[in-house]
This record gives C-alpha cells, structure tokens and sequence, in this order.
C-alpha cells in the first residue's frame, strides 16, 4: 500500500525532467517561450515601429594577442536605434553629441548601408556588418528591438536553428543553437543564446576566422506604456586581430528612452551612407 504515495512523486519527477528538457528537445516551443517572455501576442501585434534613445559607453581596448596589454579609452556619447517593419537604423555617436556620428548601420528593406568615417574607409565593426550585411537582411542585428526578428513569430525560422543544447557563457547556463539562414555566407557562423528559465534572448555571437561581433542584452524590465518586457541594456562587442594584436571595441547602451509606432519617422535613419 505504501507504493502509492510514491506516485505524485514519481509523477513530479517525470513533469519536472519533460519542463527542465522542453525547449532543449523542441526548437518550436523554444521560440513560443521566447515570445511569451516579451509579451502576448496581441501586445506585440500592435508595434509596428521601435525608436530607442540611450546614453553610451564605449570602450576602446587595444592589446596583444600574445599578452594581456594593451591601452584601453573610454568616453561616453548617446545612441538611437530605430526599427520599423524590416527596416533597422543603428546610430551611435561618442561624445554625447548625435551629430558627431561614428557608427550608422542600415538596412532600408532592400539594402544594407554603413558609414565611412572618410573616403572609402570604415571602422573595424562597420567594415565587418558591410561585409556580412545578411545578418541585418535577416532580422538579427538588434535582436529583439528589431521588428524583423526572425522569432517574433511563433512559427519563427526553427528550421534554420541547429545543435539546440544547454551551454555555459561566463558562467550562466544558457541554451544555445547555431542559427544557419538559407543566405549565409560560408565561413560565418552565429550562435544564439536564451535564458533557460526566462527564455529571454540574451546574447547572439557572430564569428569568422579573425572577426567576432557580440550582442548582448540585459536588465530586463516591463516597458511604460507598453505590455513588453524588453532590455533596457545593449552592448555591441567587436573584436578582431590584426598583424597579430586583437583590438577591442565595446559599445554599452542603456537605454533611457522609448517611443512605439512613432507616425513620422526620418527615413534617413535607414539609409548609413546620409
């Protein structure tokens, strides 16, 4: 008779192992929890467009790959991220004065643009998103600011995702899988991260032989005026080596100001070569 009492038991260990493994064997419920820890699906249906303001922190580092050395300079400047439907502008201006822009990434729905700091120049992380402009032709860049971001569906793109498992990143244990779009360039390869118990997209790392971009996301909070839970903080790392040294470039955004479905936005935000 005593078995009985065994069963609940039995039976939350079985509940338990099938919630701790539903994601890690089932992409498609990876992306409707991903959703869900945005908001529901009538709240997210409504933004049409996404204008961010945010006070920068950059960090320059530039080091040795064979020593840990290397100067490091830091300032500080504002940042504005604009999005509507596929359309994504990326802004970043050192100094805290928005004319001085530095970096401007853009995808206009057919091209992508980024800035040249003189003729036919770019920086190190504009060179690369100019080179590899698929992964803003793909929603990616920006992550969930982007209204293009290819899990904003419940569907989404699982049939792009590959090698769904639980990692560690710093020391988090996170999901993670390789997202390969039918378009990517061979020699790229980008990694997405989630929160195993939000299931909030945290981090994305694209990465070449020489070159690595990560973005990643944090201090999550409910949005005023909005029924979304978005971060409030985003971070643009660049690394690359050259002539063996590894430079660094780090941009820290927190986020201080939002605006949602905004009637007259600058469509030059969508074009980097203005």
């Amino acid at each position: 008779m005593k078995r009985k009492y065994y069963y609940p038991l039995i039976a939350c260990c079985i509940l338990a192992i099938q919630v701790s493994g539903l994601c890690a064997d089932n992409p498609e419920q990876l992306i409707a929890a991903h959703l869900e820890s945005i908001g529901s699906a009538d709240a997210l249906s409504q933004i049409k467009s996404i204008t961010l303001v945010g006070a920068l922190v950059p960090e320059f580092n530039q080091g040795s790959i064979y020593a840990n050395q290397g100067s490091t300079y830091t300032t500080s400047g504002v940042a504005m991220l604009v999005s509507e439907g596929t359309k994504i502008g990326i802004v970043i201006s050192p100094g805290g004065n928005a004319s001085q822009t530095w970096e401007h990434f853009a995808y206009d729905g057919k091209d992508v643009t980024t800035r040249d700091i003189s003729y036919r120049t770019k920086t190190l992380m504009s060179d690369f998103i100019h080179n590899y402009d698929w992964i803003m032709k793909n929603g990616l860049l920006g992550g969930v600011y982007s209204r293009g971001w290819p899990f904003l569906d419940a569907k989404g793109d699982s049939s792009n995702m590959r090698e769904l498992r639980k990692t560690k990143v710093d020391g988090d244990e996170l999901y993670e899988f390789e997202y390969r779009p039918a378009d990517r360039y061979v020699g790229m390869t980008i990694n997405l991260y989630f929160d195993p118990e939000t299931y909030r997209h945290v981090r994305t790392q694209y990465r070449s032989s020489l070159f690595i971009l990560t973005e990643k996301f944090d201090d999550f909070r409910k949005v005023d005026g909005v029924s979304l839970t978005l971060p409030h903080n985003y971070t643009l790392e660049h690394s690359e080596v050259i002539n063996s040294r590894i430079y660094v470039k780090t941009w820290n955004i927190d986020i201080l100001a939002w605006e949602f479905n905004e009637p007259d936005i600058n469509q030059d935000i969508f074009n980097g070569k203005k």
